[in-house]
This record gives C-alpha cells, sequence and structure tokens, in this order.
C-alpha cells in the first residue's frame, strides 16, 4: 500500500516515473535503490551543463571581448535560470565526528579514494569570499564547509573506512542510562532502613 502511494506521488512525464512503469519496484528498498540511481544521474546532467554553459560563456566571452559589464549580471543570480542552485544533503543523518572535515580529508585522501567533482574557475563572486576549499581546489567555501565533502566522508564512516575519526556512541548512551541521584532534600528518596 505504501509502495503504491509512493509510487504515484512521482512526477508524470519523468525519466524515473517512465521507468518504475516499466519495470515496477517489488518493495521500497528496491524503490529507494532506483531513486538514487535516478538522482545521482540527474545531478551528473545538471553538472555537466552547468560546465558546458561555464565554457560556453567564457569562450563567446573571450571571442567577442564584451567581459565588461557583464560580470555583474553573472554575479547578481536575479533570473530563474541564473539562481545558484544549492546541493542537496545525500543523508538525512550525518555521523559525529572527532576531527572537522578538512583534517580528515588532508589524513585519508592518500589512502581512500575520493569522488571529486569537475575542476571549474571560480567566479569573481567566490573569489571575493577569501574562502578557500583543498577538495574542490576552488575558492568559495572552506574545506569544512565543504558539502560534496561531507557526503563522501559519511560514505566512509558508513563504510567502516573511517573508525579513528567517528565518535563512540556508547559513552554518552551510558550516560544517558544513569538514574538521576538522590536528591538529599527529599526523606521519601534514597535508600530506607527497614526494622523488623
Amino acid at each position: 500500500m505504501i509502495l503504491m502511494a509512493v509510487v504515484a506521488g512521482v512526477a508524470e512525464g519523468r525519466e524515473f516515473k517512465d521507468s518504475l512503469a516499466r519495470d515496477p519496484p517489488q518493495d521500497l528498498g528496491e524503490f529507494f535503490h532506483k531513486a538514487e540511481k535516478f538522482i545521482r544521474l540527474e545531478e551528473s546532467r545538471v553538472e555537466s551543463r552547468e560546465i558546458n554553459a561555464t565554457k560556453s560563456v567564457g569562450t563567446s566571452r573571450e571571442q567577442s571581448g564584451a567581459d565588461k559589464g557583464k560580470r555583474k549580471q553573472d554575479d547578481r543570480h536575479d533570473g530563474p535560470d541564473k539562481r545558484k542552485k544549492f546541493r542537496e544533503p545525500r543523508f538525512r543523518q550525518y555521523t559525529d565526528l572527532t576531527a572537522g572535515l578538512e583534517r580528515i580529508y588532508t589524513e585519508t585522501r592518500g589512502q581512500l579514494p575520493y569522488r571529486k567533482p569537475p575542476i571549474r574557475d571560480p567566479t569573481e563572486r567566490e573569489r571575493r569570499t577569501g574562502k578557500y576549499c583543498l577538495f574542490h581546489e576552488l575558492d568559495g567555501h572552506t574545506t569544512d564547509e565543504c558539502r560534496h565533502l561531507k557526503d563522501e566522508v559519511e560514505e566512509h564512516a558508513r563504510g567502516g573506512r573511517l573508525p579513528q575519526f567517528v565518535r563512540e556512541r556508547t559513552t554518552a548512551a551510558r550516560h544517558e542510562r544513569l538514574p538521576p541521584p538522590p536528591n538529599r532534600n527529599d526523606p521519601g528518596s534514597g535508600s530506607r532502613l527497614v526494622i523488623n
């Protein structure tokens, strides 16, 4: 019943909806697996379009020599096509880590594979922030603020490849289970002596 409602809720005219109609999922797990594939495919297509658009804009500006005045328009992001699209997080909850993303990345980048996004030139607005991301090798945000890296580190943490940076949950859980100390001012609390 839930599966039917979820499938019915997918937007019409989408490639994902057509795929579900051709090969319906047998359970929610299969549905979410298919959905994740299509999300990654769509993100990849969007990134490719953005890269191609950036390249074509750069080459057309170089050819026309009309770079002055256009840069301000590009940085405003006023129209619907100019709005900056923020990447949605891949996970609902993230592992509690003992170190920042920058430290984890610098200490593990030689041992673990990290899927890096395509390299591009920073915008003027990104250059002005004064922030730099080691993962992207790009201005605009710090390594500790990087959403792509946060998702990559989370995948490694969930895969058990970063045990040295994962905060143990057992100590926190142990403290939560302890009963509160007895209130000395309350005569009904604490231990009582029974006289027989």
